[in-house]
């Protein structure tokens, strides 16, 4: 029966989003001076390189015509690199402009309150329906929250704490045990409330964070509960699901030894996330030693490189 799983969708569904002003009225008064928090794109064009600029870089001292075709061939390539480049940034610029628009329309101009409608695909995997959503990126992603708030207890200020480390993502903290992620917010905290007092100080730092705009939420709606213990927030908090197809299976067959290695039961103490993925590299090395059949060992071979390029595991 798939009950339970449209039992889950409905109750998604039921659950109303809201943008957080704060956040959303920073970013774009940052767009408004030029700043972009995506590096892939940023709000300026790249500026082309012109041939008296590539000449002195490379010590041409002659003229165009006259370099050598590999020097000219290179010139040219680099120039289109970078209309390439100027072409996403203005495609860039215009999905801003256009989620700008759409978040002051569907939810800046009425109550800020709104409601999601989940999909299934072929998968079992939940997509929204609605352009503006939580599975956009990091940008989109930063700016809404739950329409219903509430004020953090204890149990919520730990697993916010843990949710900055592994937002900016230093030292692999998206994947460290909780205690370790919490205490690295902990030890930061003062920085952290110099940070909301003064964010424009601080932005390079904040942009070098794995998710920028969501460390950046997060940091600010916990400096605002350590200040006042009645604040209410509406901030998500999101885990990482390193093999979300084993994590479904494990769920759904309740087995503990699934739930471990994709990190869904409790009791784990080690300092880094379980990895399905390096268990199972592990076994596919094993039978790549024992087999004797050339033929397929180089089919374990090029799944070994496989996984390597895809999840970073190499066993042998």
């Amino acid at each position: 029966t798939i009950k339970h799983h449209l039992d889950a969708d409905n109750i998604i569904n039921r659950v109303p989003v809201s943008i957080n002003k704060e956040v959303h009225n920073y970013l774009n008064f940052l767009w408004d001076k030029g700043e972009s928090f995506n590096p892939k794109f940023p709000k300026k064009y790249v500026k082309l390189i012109t041939k008296a600029e590539y000449a002195k870089e490379f010590g041409l001292s002659k003229p165009f015509k006259e370099w050598d075709k590999d020097d000219q061939d290179a010139f040219k390539k680099r120039r289109q690199g970078q209309h390439k480049q100027n072409r996403k940034i203005k495609s860039y610029r215009r999905l801003r402009d256009l989620d700008r628009t759409e978040i002051k329309a569907q939810y800046l101009n009425g109550k800020n309150f709104g409601y999601l409608i989940v999909k299934n695909d072929f998968r079992g995997r939940r997509n929204i329906l609605q352009y503006l959503n939580y599975q956009r990126e990091d940008l989109i992603r930063g700016q809404m929250d739950f329409g219903k708030k509430q004020p953090l207890n204890e149990d919520g200020k730990f697993w916010m704490a843990v949710d900055i480390a592994s937002l900016y993502g230093e030292d692999k903290l998206d994947k460290a045990h909780p205690e370790i992620a919490a205490q690295w917010t902990l030890d930061r905290l003062d920085g952290l409330k110099e940070l909301i007092d003064n964010p424009n100080k601080y932005i390079e730092w904040v942009k070098k964070a794995d998710k920028p705009v969501q460390f950046l939420r997060a940091a600010f709606e916990f400096v605002q509960s350590e200040v006042d213990p009645d604040y209410a927030t509406g901030i998500p908090c999101y885990a990482d699901m390193g093999a979300s197809g084993m994590t479904f299976i494990g769920g759904i067959m309740q087995c503990s030894k699934i739930g471990h290695f994709t990190n869904i039961t409790a009791g784990n103490d080690q300092d880094q996330a379980e990895s399905p993925y390096h268990l199972i590299g592990e076994g596919v090395t094993e039978a790549f030693k024992d087999e004797t059949d050339e033929k397929q060992k180089r089919k374990i071979k090029a799944l070994l490189d496989f996984s390597e390029r895809v999840h970073g595991v190499r066993a042998i």
